[in-house]
């Protein structure tokens, strides 16, 4: 009887368990979900918006890793990773996935890129598309797998992947809140691309307009704009450095006056001819006055350009053949610059008429009335309109009208200050009559003779405030599942859960009026609970009509989301949840339809557990718009259930079992400490250290009266006793011998050993009873690994009879595992440091060897520099480097054997050779980064006080 209740108890206790694991898990990923809707809202660098949520995934969410990786479009269609978190080690560099269909496009990673679709390996060591990847999967304790495909406009860029160290880690609840996770992370990583993209090309664009004015104005020949009466519009200011005339010196003047009075008349003819065909290019010479008083031979190219409205002159280039004149012998070189300058000035003319006609944007220049005189034919592209149909016309005639009187205030202004740029968004109507929205910049250039007229860019935004506007709304919905993500997690109440939920819900569905139900379980019935967007007069109504579970029970049987239409034009290949319509004449039999005439369609959200109904979430809407129920309006009501379900069972659960919740959180509690002991214990790199911090902290995590580490010795046939407390017949380095302990058994097992009184044990061996004779009843002993090999035995002990519990094993467990890696890591640390220190002993003694007079000699330096640093108090670092300094400190000595060995007395030359050891040691050292510390104590070992001493002579 006792036996059978056992296992009933047992068997209750691990359902309990794994509720609790579930219900942690949920919360701990609704949390990092949080966190990282948090960080999609306001980060705005791809990178760093990547790497912060994978880390909020590993270290709120709990999980082993958490990885992004992009689909390269190569051959091997490989899987770059570009953001991680969490336990790698190389993980990533060694796993070579790919999504293409072959070996190692197998991992959930390349199936949910390749598919689309999310990926989940339940158990990693026994599905076989992980083969590639086993062993290295299992040194890292990968135990299960998700993947999640990151979608932009139906392409599929990559994946998000989540590793925890538990097996099916990923139950339906967890997969849907990641999935929606992944979509938000999409949709923002192409957000930061289009504006980043959008911000390179203005720049680019403002780049291009300087250079060409630039190349212009650092011209040397004079480019000149005139009207046909011969007044000067517009000089450059490069050939004003020869000249010695500024633009503004010569604008409004007519050019005959700097003429010499003998070329004026020719230049006249000259002038008149180049201006009949516009277009043709006129050559004339003349002699022009500088501002010096000198004379000086100009050749002057002359261009009607009149008729081009960017220029609306005649443009006359003109150079300073002077000196050309005078040396006839430098004329073909001059010749040839002027046609280099000619085709130069010509590609930069072009340049600006294709920047202007190939514009993405609309260019127009408009007069002070606003009458178009130009307008670039991206026009036609943007709005449909040819652009010689505009000229001569109002700018205002295609504005919306709700724009003209702040377009008109604009232009005001403009004119007003025509210094300063302005900007404006207005609605433009297009040929297919339906408004663009563009942003204009204007620019008053009406004093710019090569203009005369206001200047407007008008760049197409209307996708951008599409954009914006459903980034504006998107961010709202966010904004309320975090609400609703909050409240789930926090809110214990029912009835102020309920509350928050219907006012999230209320934007999240986008519906006009939200309700909730909750399901009473003596009566079936659906109680109301909370509304949000009825009148008042129909408040009192709600309140006092429960909801029968006969009305409703199709609509929840399908236990998803539900479309509700009366007399709506709704199918089932339009919208991506289930439909249920309802005639007029059947309106009457589900109430929610009579709370007011308007109501056309509801969506049903209902809220339930593994069994049960826990209540429902109604979505009313007024309007006929079958565009809102897209599949991720779906997903979207999917995890409103699933959180508030949550929620729902939390609280209830909360209210039958205060004693449960307090479990729970000390288990929490419990976690967070393992946390901390377990960062305190892998910064130790000392086993000594490691082995000491574990002991002390074991009471910390489990209550006990005795706590110790033993370590196998195999050659020994026993255990070595490192470190613990409660035991005092137990010192550091007793040795109990593998027959005289029932410890022996878990090297034999491998699994961890629990006695809930050593009193009713039959053979006690003689540690045990010794262990019995202390005082300690109950024992608990876990096996420390290392690669499935066991190094050691965790043993708590408490002096009362079955102490310890199932949850203490768990614990311990991980904890086991913890010290058993920072042991191993600080064992592998000394190993490679006793390594380091032998190799280089016995290079010293090597190069000590060729020579009887230097032997011992770097080990006698090494023995005293050591002891005087310990006497000065150096640290352990310090002393380490002298160390390592003093058994290299003759390295430089290499070559000079045959000259110790010499029994003659040394040459000068010999001298300097010998002398030069030193400076010759830090130069072999110098090269290795590791020993750039030790350098300085090989290269000055033998400078003196009193700067005697060699290689520098330092002093003092």
């Amino acid at each position: 009887m006792y036996k059978q209740y056992d296992e009933q108890l047992k068997h209750e206790v691990q359902k309990r368990i794994q509720i609790e694991e579930k219900l942690h898990r949920i919360m701990l990923a609704i949390k990092s979900l949080s966190e990282c809707n948090h960080a999609l809202v306001h980060i705005n660098d791809e990178k760093e918006l990547m790497n912060v949520v994978c880390k909020s995934i590993v270290n709120t969410g709990g999980y082993r890793l958490a990885w992004v990786g992009f689909a390269e479009r190569d051959d091997k269609k490989t899987v770059k990773p570009v953001a991680y978190a969490g336990y790698e080690e190389g993980y990533l560099e060694k796993a070579n996935i790919t999504w293409g269909n072959d070996e190692y496009g197998q991992s959930p990673a390349g199936i949910a890129i390749r598919t689309g679709t999310p990926c989940i390996v339940k158990n990693t060591l026994t599905d076989p598309s992980f083969d590639p990847w086993c062993s290295e999967v299992l040194k890292r304790r990968y135990a299960s797998s998700i993947a999640l495909p990151l979608i932009v406009n139906n392409v599929t860029f990559g994946a998000l992947s989540i590793y925890a160290g538990e097996p099916d880690a990923f139950n339906s609840d967890v997969r849907e809140l990641f999935h929606e996770l992944a979509n938000d992370l999409a949709f923002r990583i192409e957000t930061i691309r289009i504006r980043a993209a959008k911000e390179k090309a203005e720049k680019e664009l403002e780049k291009s307009e300087v250079y060409f004015r630039s190349i212009i104005e650092s011209l040397q020949d004079s480019v000149t704009v005139f009207d046909y009466d011969g007044t000067i519009r517009y000089r450059n200011s490069g050939f004003g450095d020869t000249s010695g005339y500024r633009p503004e010196d010569l604008i409004g003047k007519t050019a005959l006056k700097f003429i010499h009075p003998d070329d004026r008349q020719r230049v006249i003819e000259d002038f008149t001819n180049g201006i009949k065909i516009p277009g043709k290019t006129t050559v004339s010479e003349f002699r022009y006055r500088f501002k010096d008083g000198s004379w000086h031979v100009l050749e002057a190219q002359i261009r009607n350009l009149h008729d081009m409205p960017e220029v609306k002159g005649v443009v006359v280039n003109s150079r300073d053949i002077t000196k050309m004149k005078q040396a006839e012998g430098k004329l073909r070189t001059e010749i040839t610059e002027r046609k280099k300058t000619e085709e130069a000035l010509k590609t930069s003319e072009d340049r600006f008429r294709a920047m202007v006609q190939n514009s993405s944007d609309i260019i127009s220049v408009m007069d002070e009335h606003g009458i178009l005189k130009y307008v670039s034919p991206s026009i036609e592209r943007l709005l449909g309109y040819v652009p010689g149909d505009r000229i001569g016309k109002s700018a205002l005639d295609l504005l919306h009208p709700d724009d003209i009187e702040m377009t008109l205030k604009a232009v005001s202004d403009i004119l007003a200050y025509p210094d300063h740029p302005y900007a404006i968004e207005i609605r433009y109507l297009h040929a297919d009559g339906v408004y663009r929205n563009f942003e204009i910049r204007g620019s008053n250039q009406l004093n710019n003779t090569s203009i005369n007229g206001i200047v407007g860019i008008g760049r197409d935004v209307t996708e951008h405030k599409q954009t914006e506007s459903n980034l504006k709304e998107e961010m709202e919905i966010t904004t309320n599942l975090l609400m609703l993500s909050e409240a789930a997690a926090h809110i214990t109440d029912v009835d102020k859960l309920m509350e928050k939920v219907v006012k999230s819900s209320r934007r999240i569905m986008g519906c006009d009026i939200s309700l909730s139900y909750l399901r009473n379980k003596e009566s079936g019935a659906f109680m109301p609970s909370s509304q949000i967007g009825l009148p008042n007069k129909i408040v009192p109504i709600f309140n006092t009509e429960p909801l029968s579970a006969e009305i409703i029970k199709k609509y929840l049987d399908l236990k998803k989301p539900v479309l509700v239409s009366l007399n709506m034009p709704y199918s089932s290949n339009d919208i991506s949840m289930p439909i249920i319509k309802i005639e007029d004449t059947d309106s009457g039999k589900w109430p929610l339809f009579n709370f007011s005439s308007d109501i056309k369609a509801a969506v049903i959200v209902p809220l339930t557990n593994t069994d049960e109904y826990l209540g429902l979430i109604v979505g009313m809407y007024a309007t006929q718009d079958a565009g809102r129920f897209t599949d991720r309006y779906r997903k979207m009501m999917v995890g409103i259930s699933n959180q508030v379900s949550t929620a729902l069972d939390q609280a209830r659960l909360y209210r039958e079992s205060v004693e449960k919740t307090m479990e729970f959180s000390n288990k929490i509690e419990t976690i967070s400490m393992m946390h901390e002991i377990g960062k305190s214990i892998l910064s130790t790199v000392q086993s000594q250290g490691i082995l000491d911090s574990m002991t002390r902290m074991a009471g910390k995590i489990v209550p006990c009266d005795a706590a110790g580490v033993a370590i196998v010795d195999v050659d020994r046939e026993g255990f070595l006793y490192e470190a613990g407390f409660g035991a005092e017949s137990l010192q550091k380095d007793s040795f109990i011998k593998f027959r005289d302990t029932s410890a022996t058994d878990i090297i034999r097992t491998g699994r961890p050993q629990y006695i809930a009184k050593l009193s009713d044990m039959k053979g006690l061996l003689p540690f045990e009873k010794n262990l019995l004779h202390e005082g300690v009843i109950s024992l608990i002993r876990i096996p420390m690994k290392v690669k499935e090999e066991i190094i050691g035995v965790l043993s708590l002990g408490s002096k009362r009879s079955s102490a310890f519990m199932r949850e203490n094993l768990l614990v311990l467990e991980n904890f086991a595992d913890q010290i058993s890696v920072a042991l191993s890591n600080a064992r592998l640390l000394t190993d490679l440091e006793d390594l380091f220190i032998g190799t280089i002993k016995s290079l010293s003694t090597a190069i000590e060897a060729k020579s009887a007079w230097i032997a011992g000699h770097s080990e006698r330096v090494t023995k005293y520099a050591v002891m005087i640093g310990e006497e000065l108090g150096l640290d352990e670092k310090m002393l380490k480097n002298l160390k390592i300094a003093g058994i290299l400190h003759d390295i430089g000595k290499i070559g000079t054997y045959s000259i110790l060995d010499k029994t003659a007395k040394f040459t000068d030359k010999e001298i300097e050779l010998i002398r030069g050891h030193a400076a010759k040691g830090a130069e072999i050292l110098s090269p290795i980064k590791q020993l750039k510390d030790i350098v300085p104590a090989v290269k000055y070992h033998h400078e003196a006080f009193n700067g005697t001493g060699y290689p520098e002579g330092l002093r003092g």
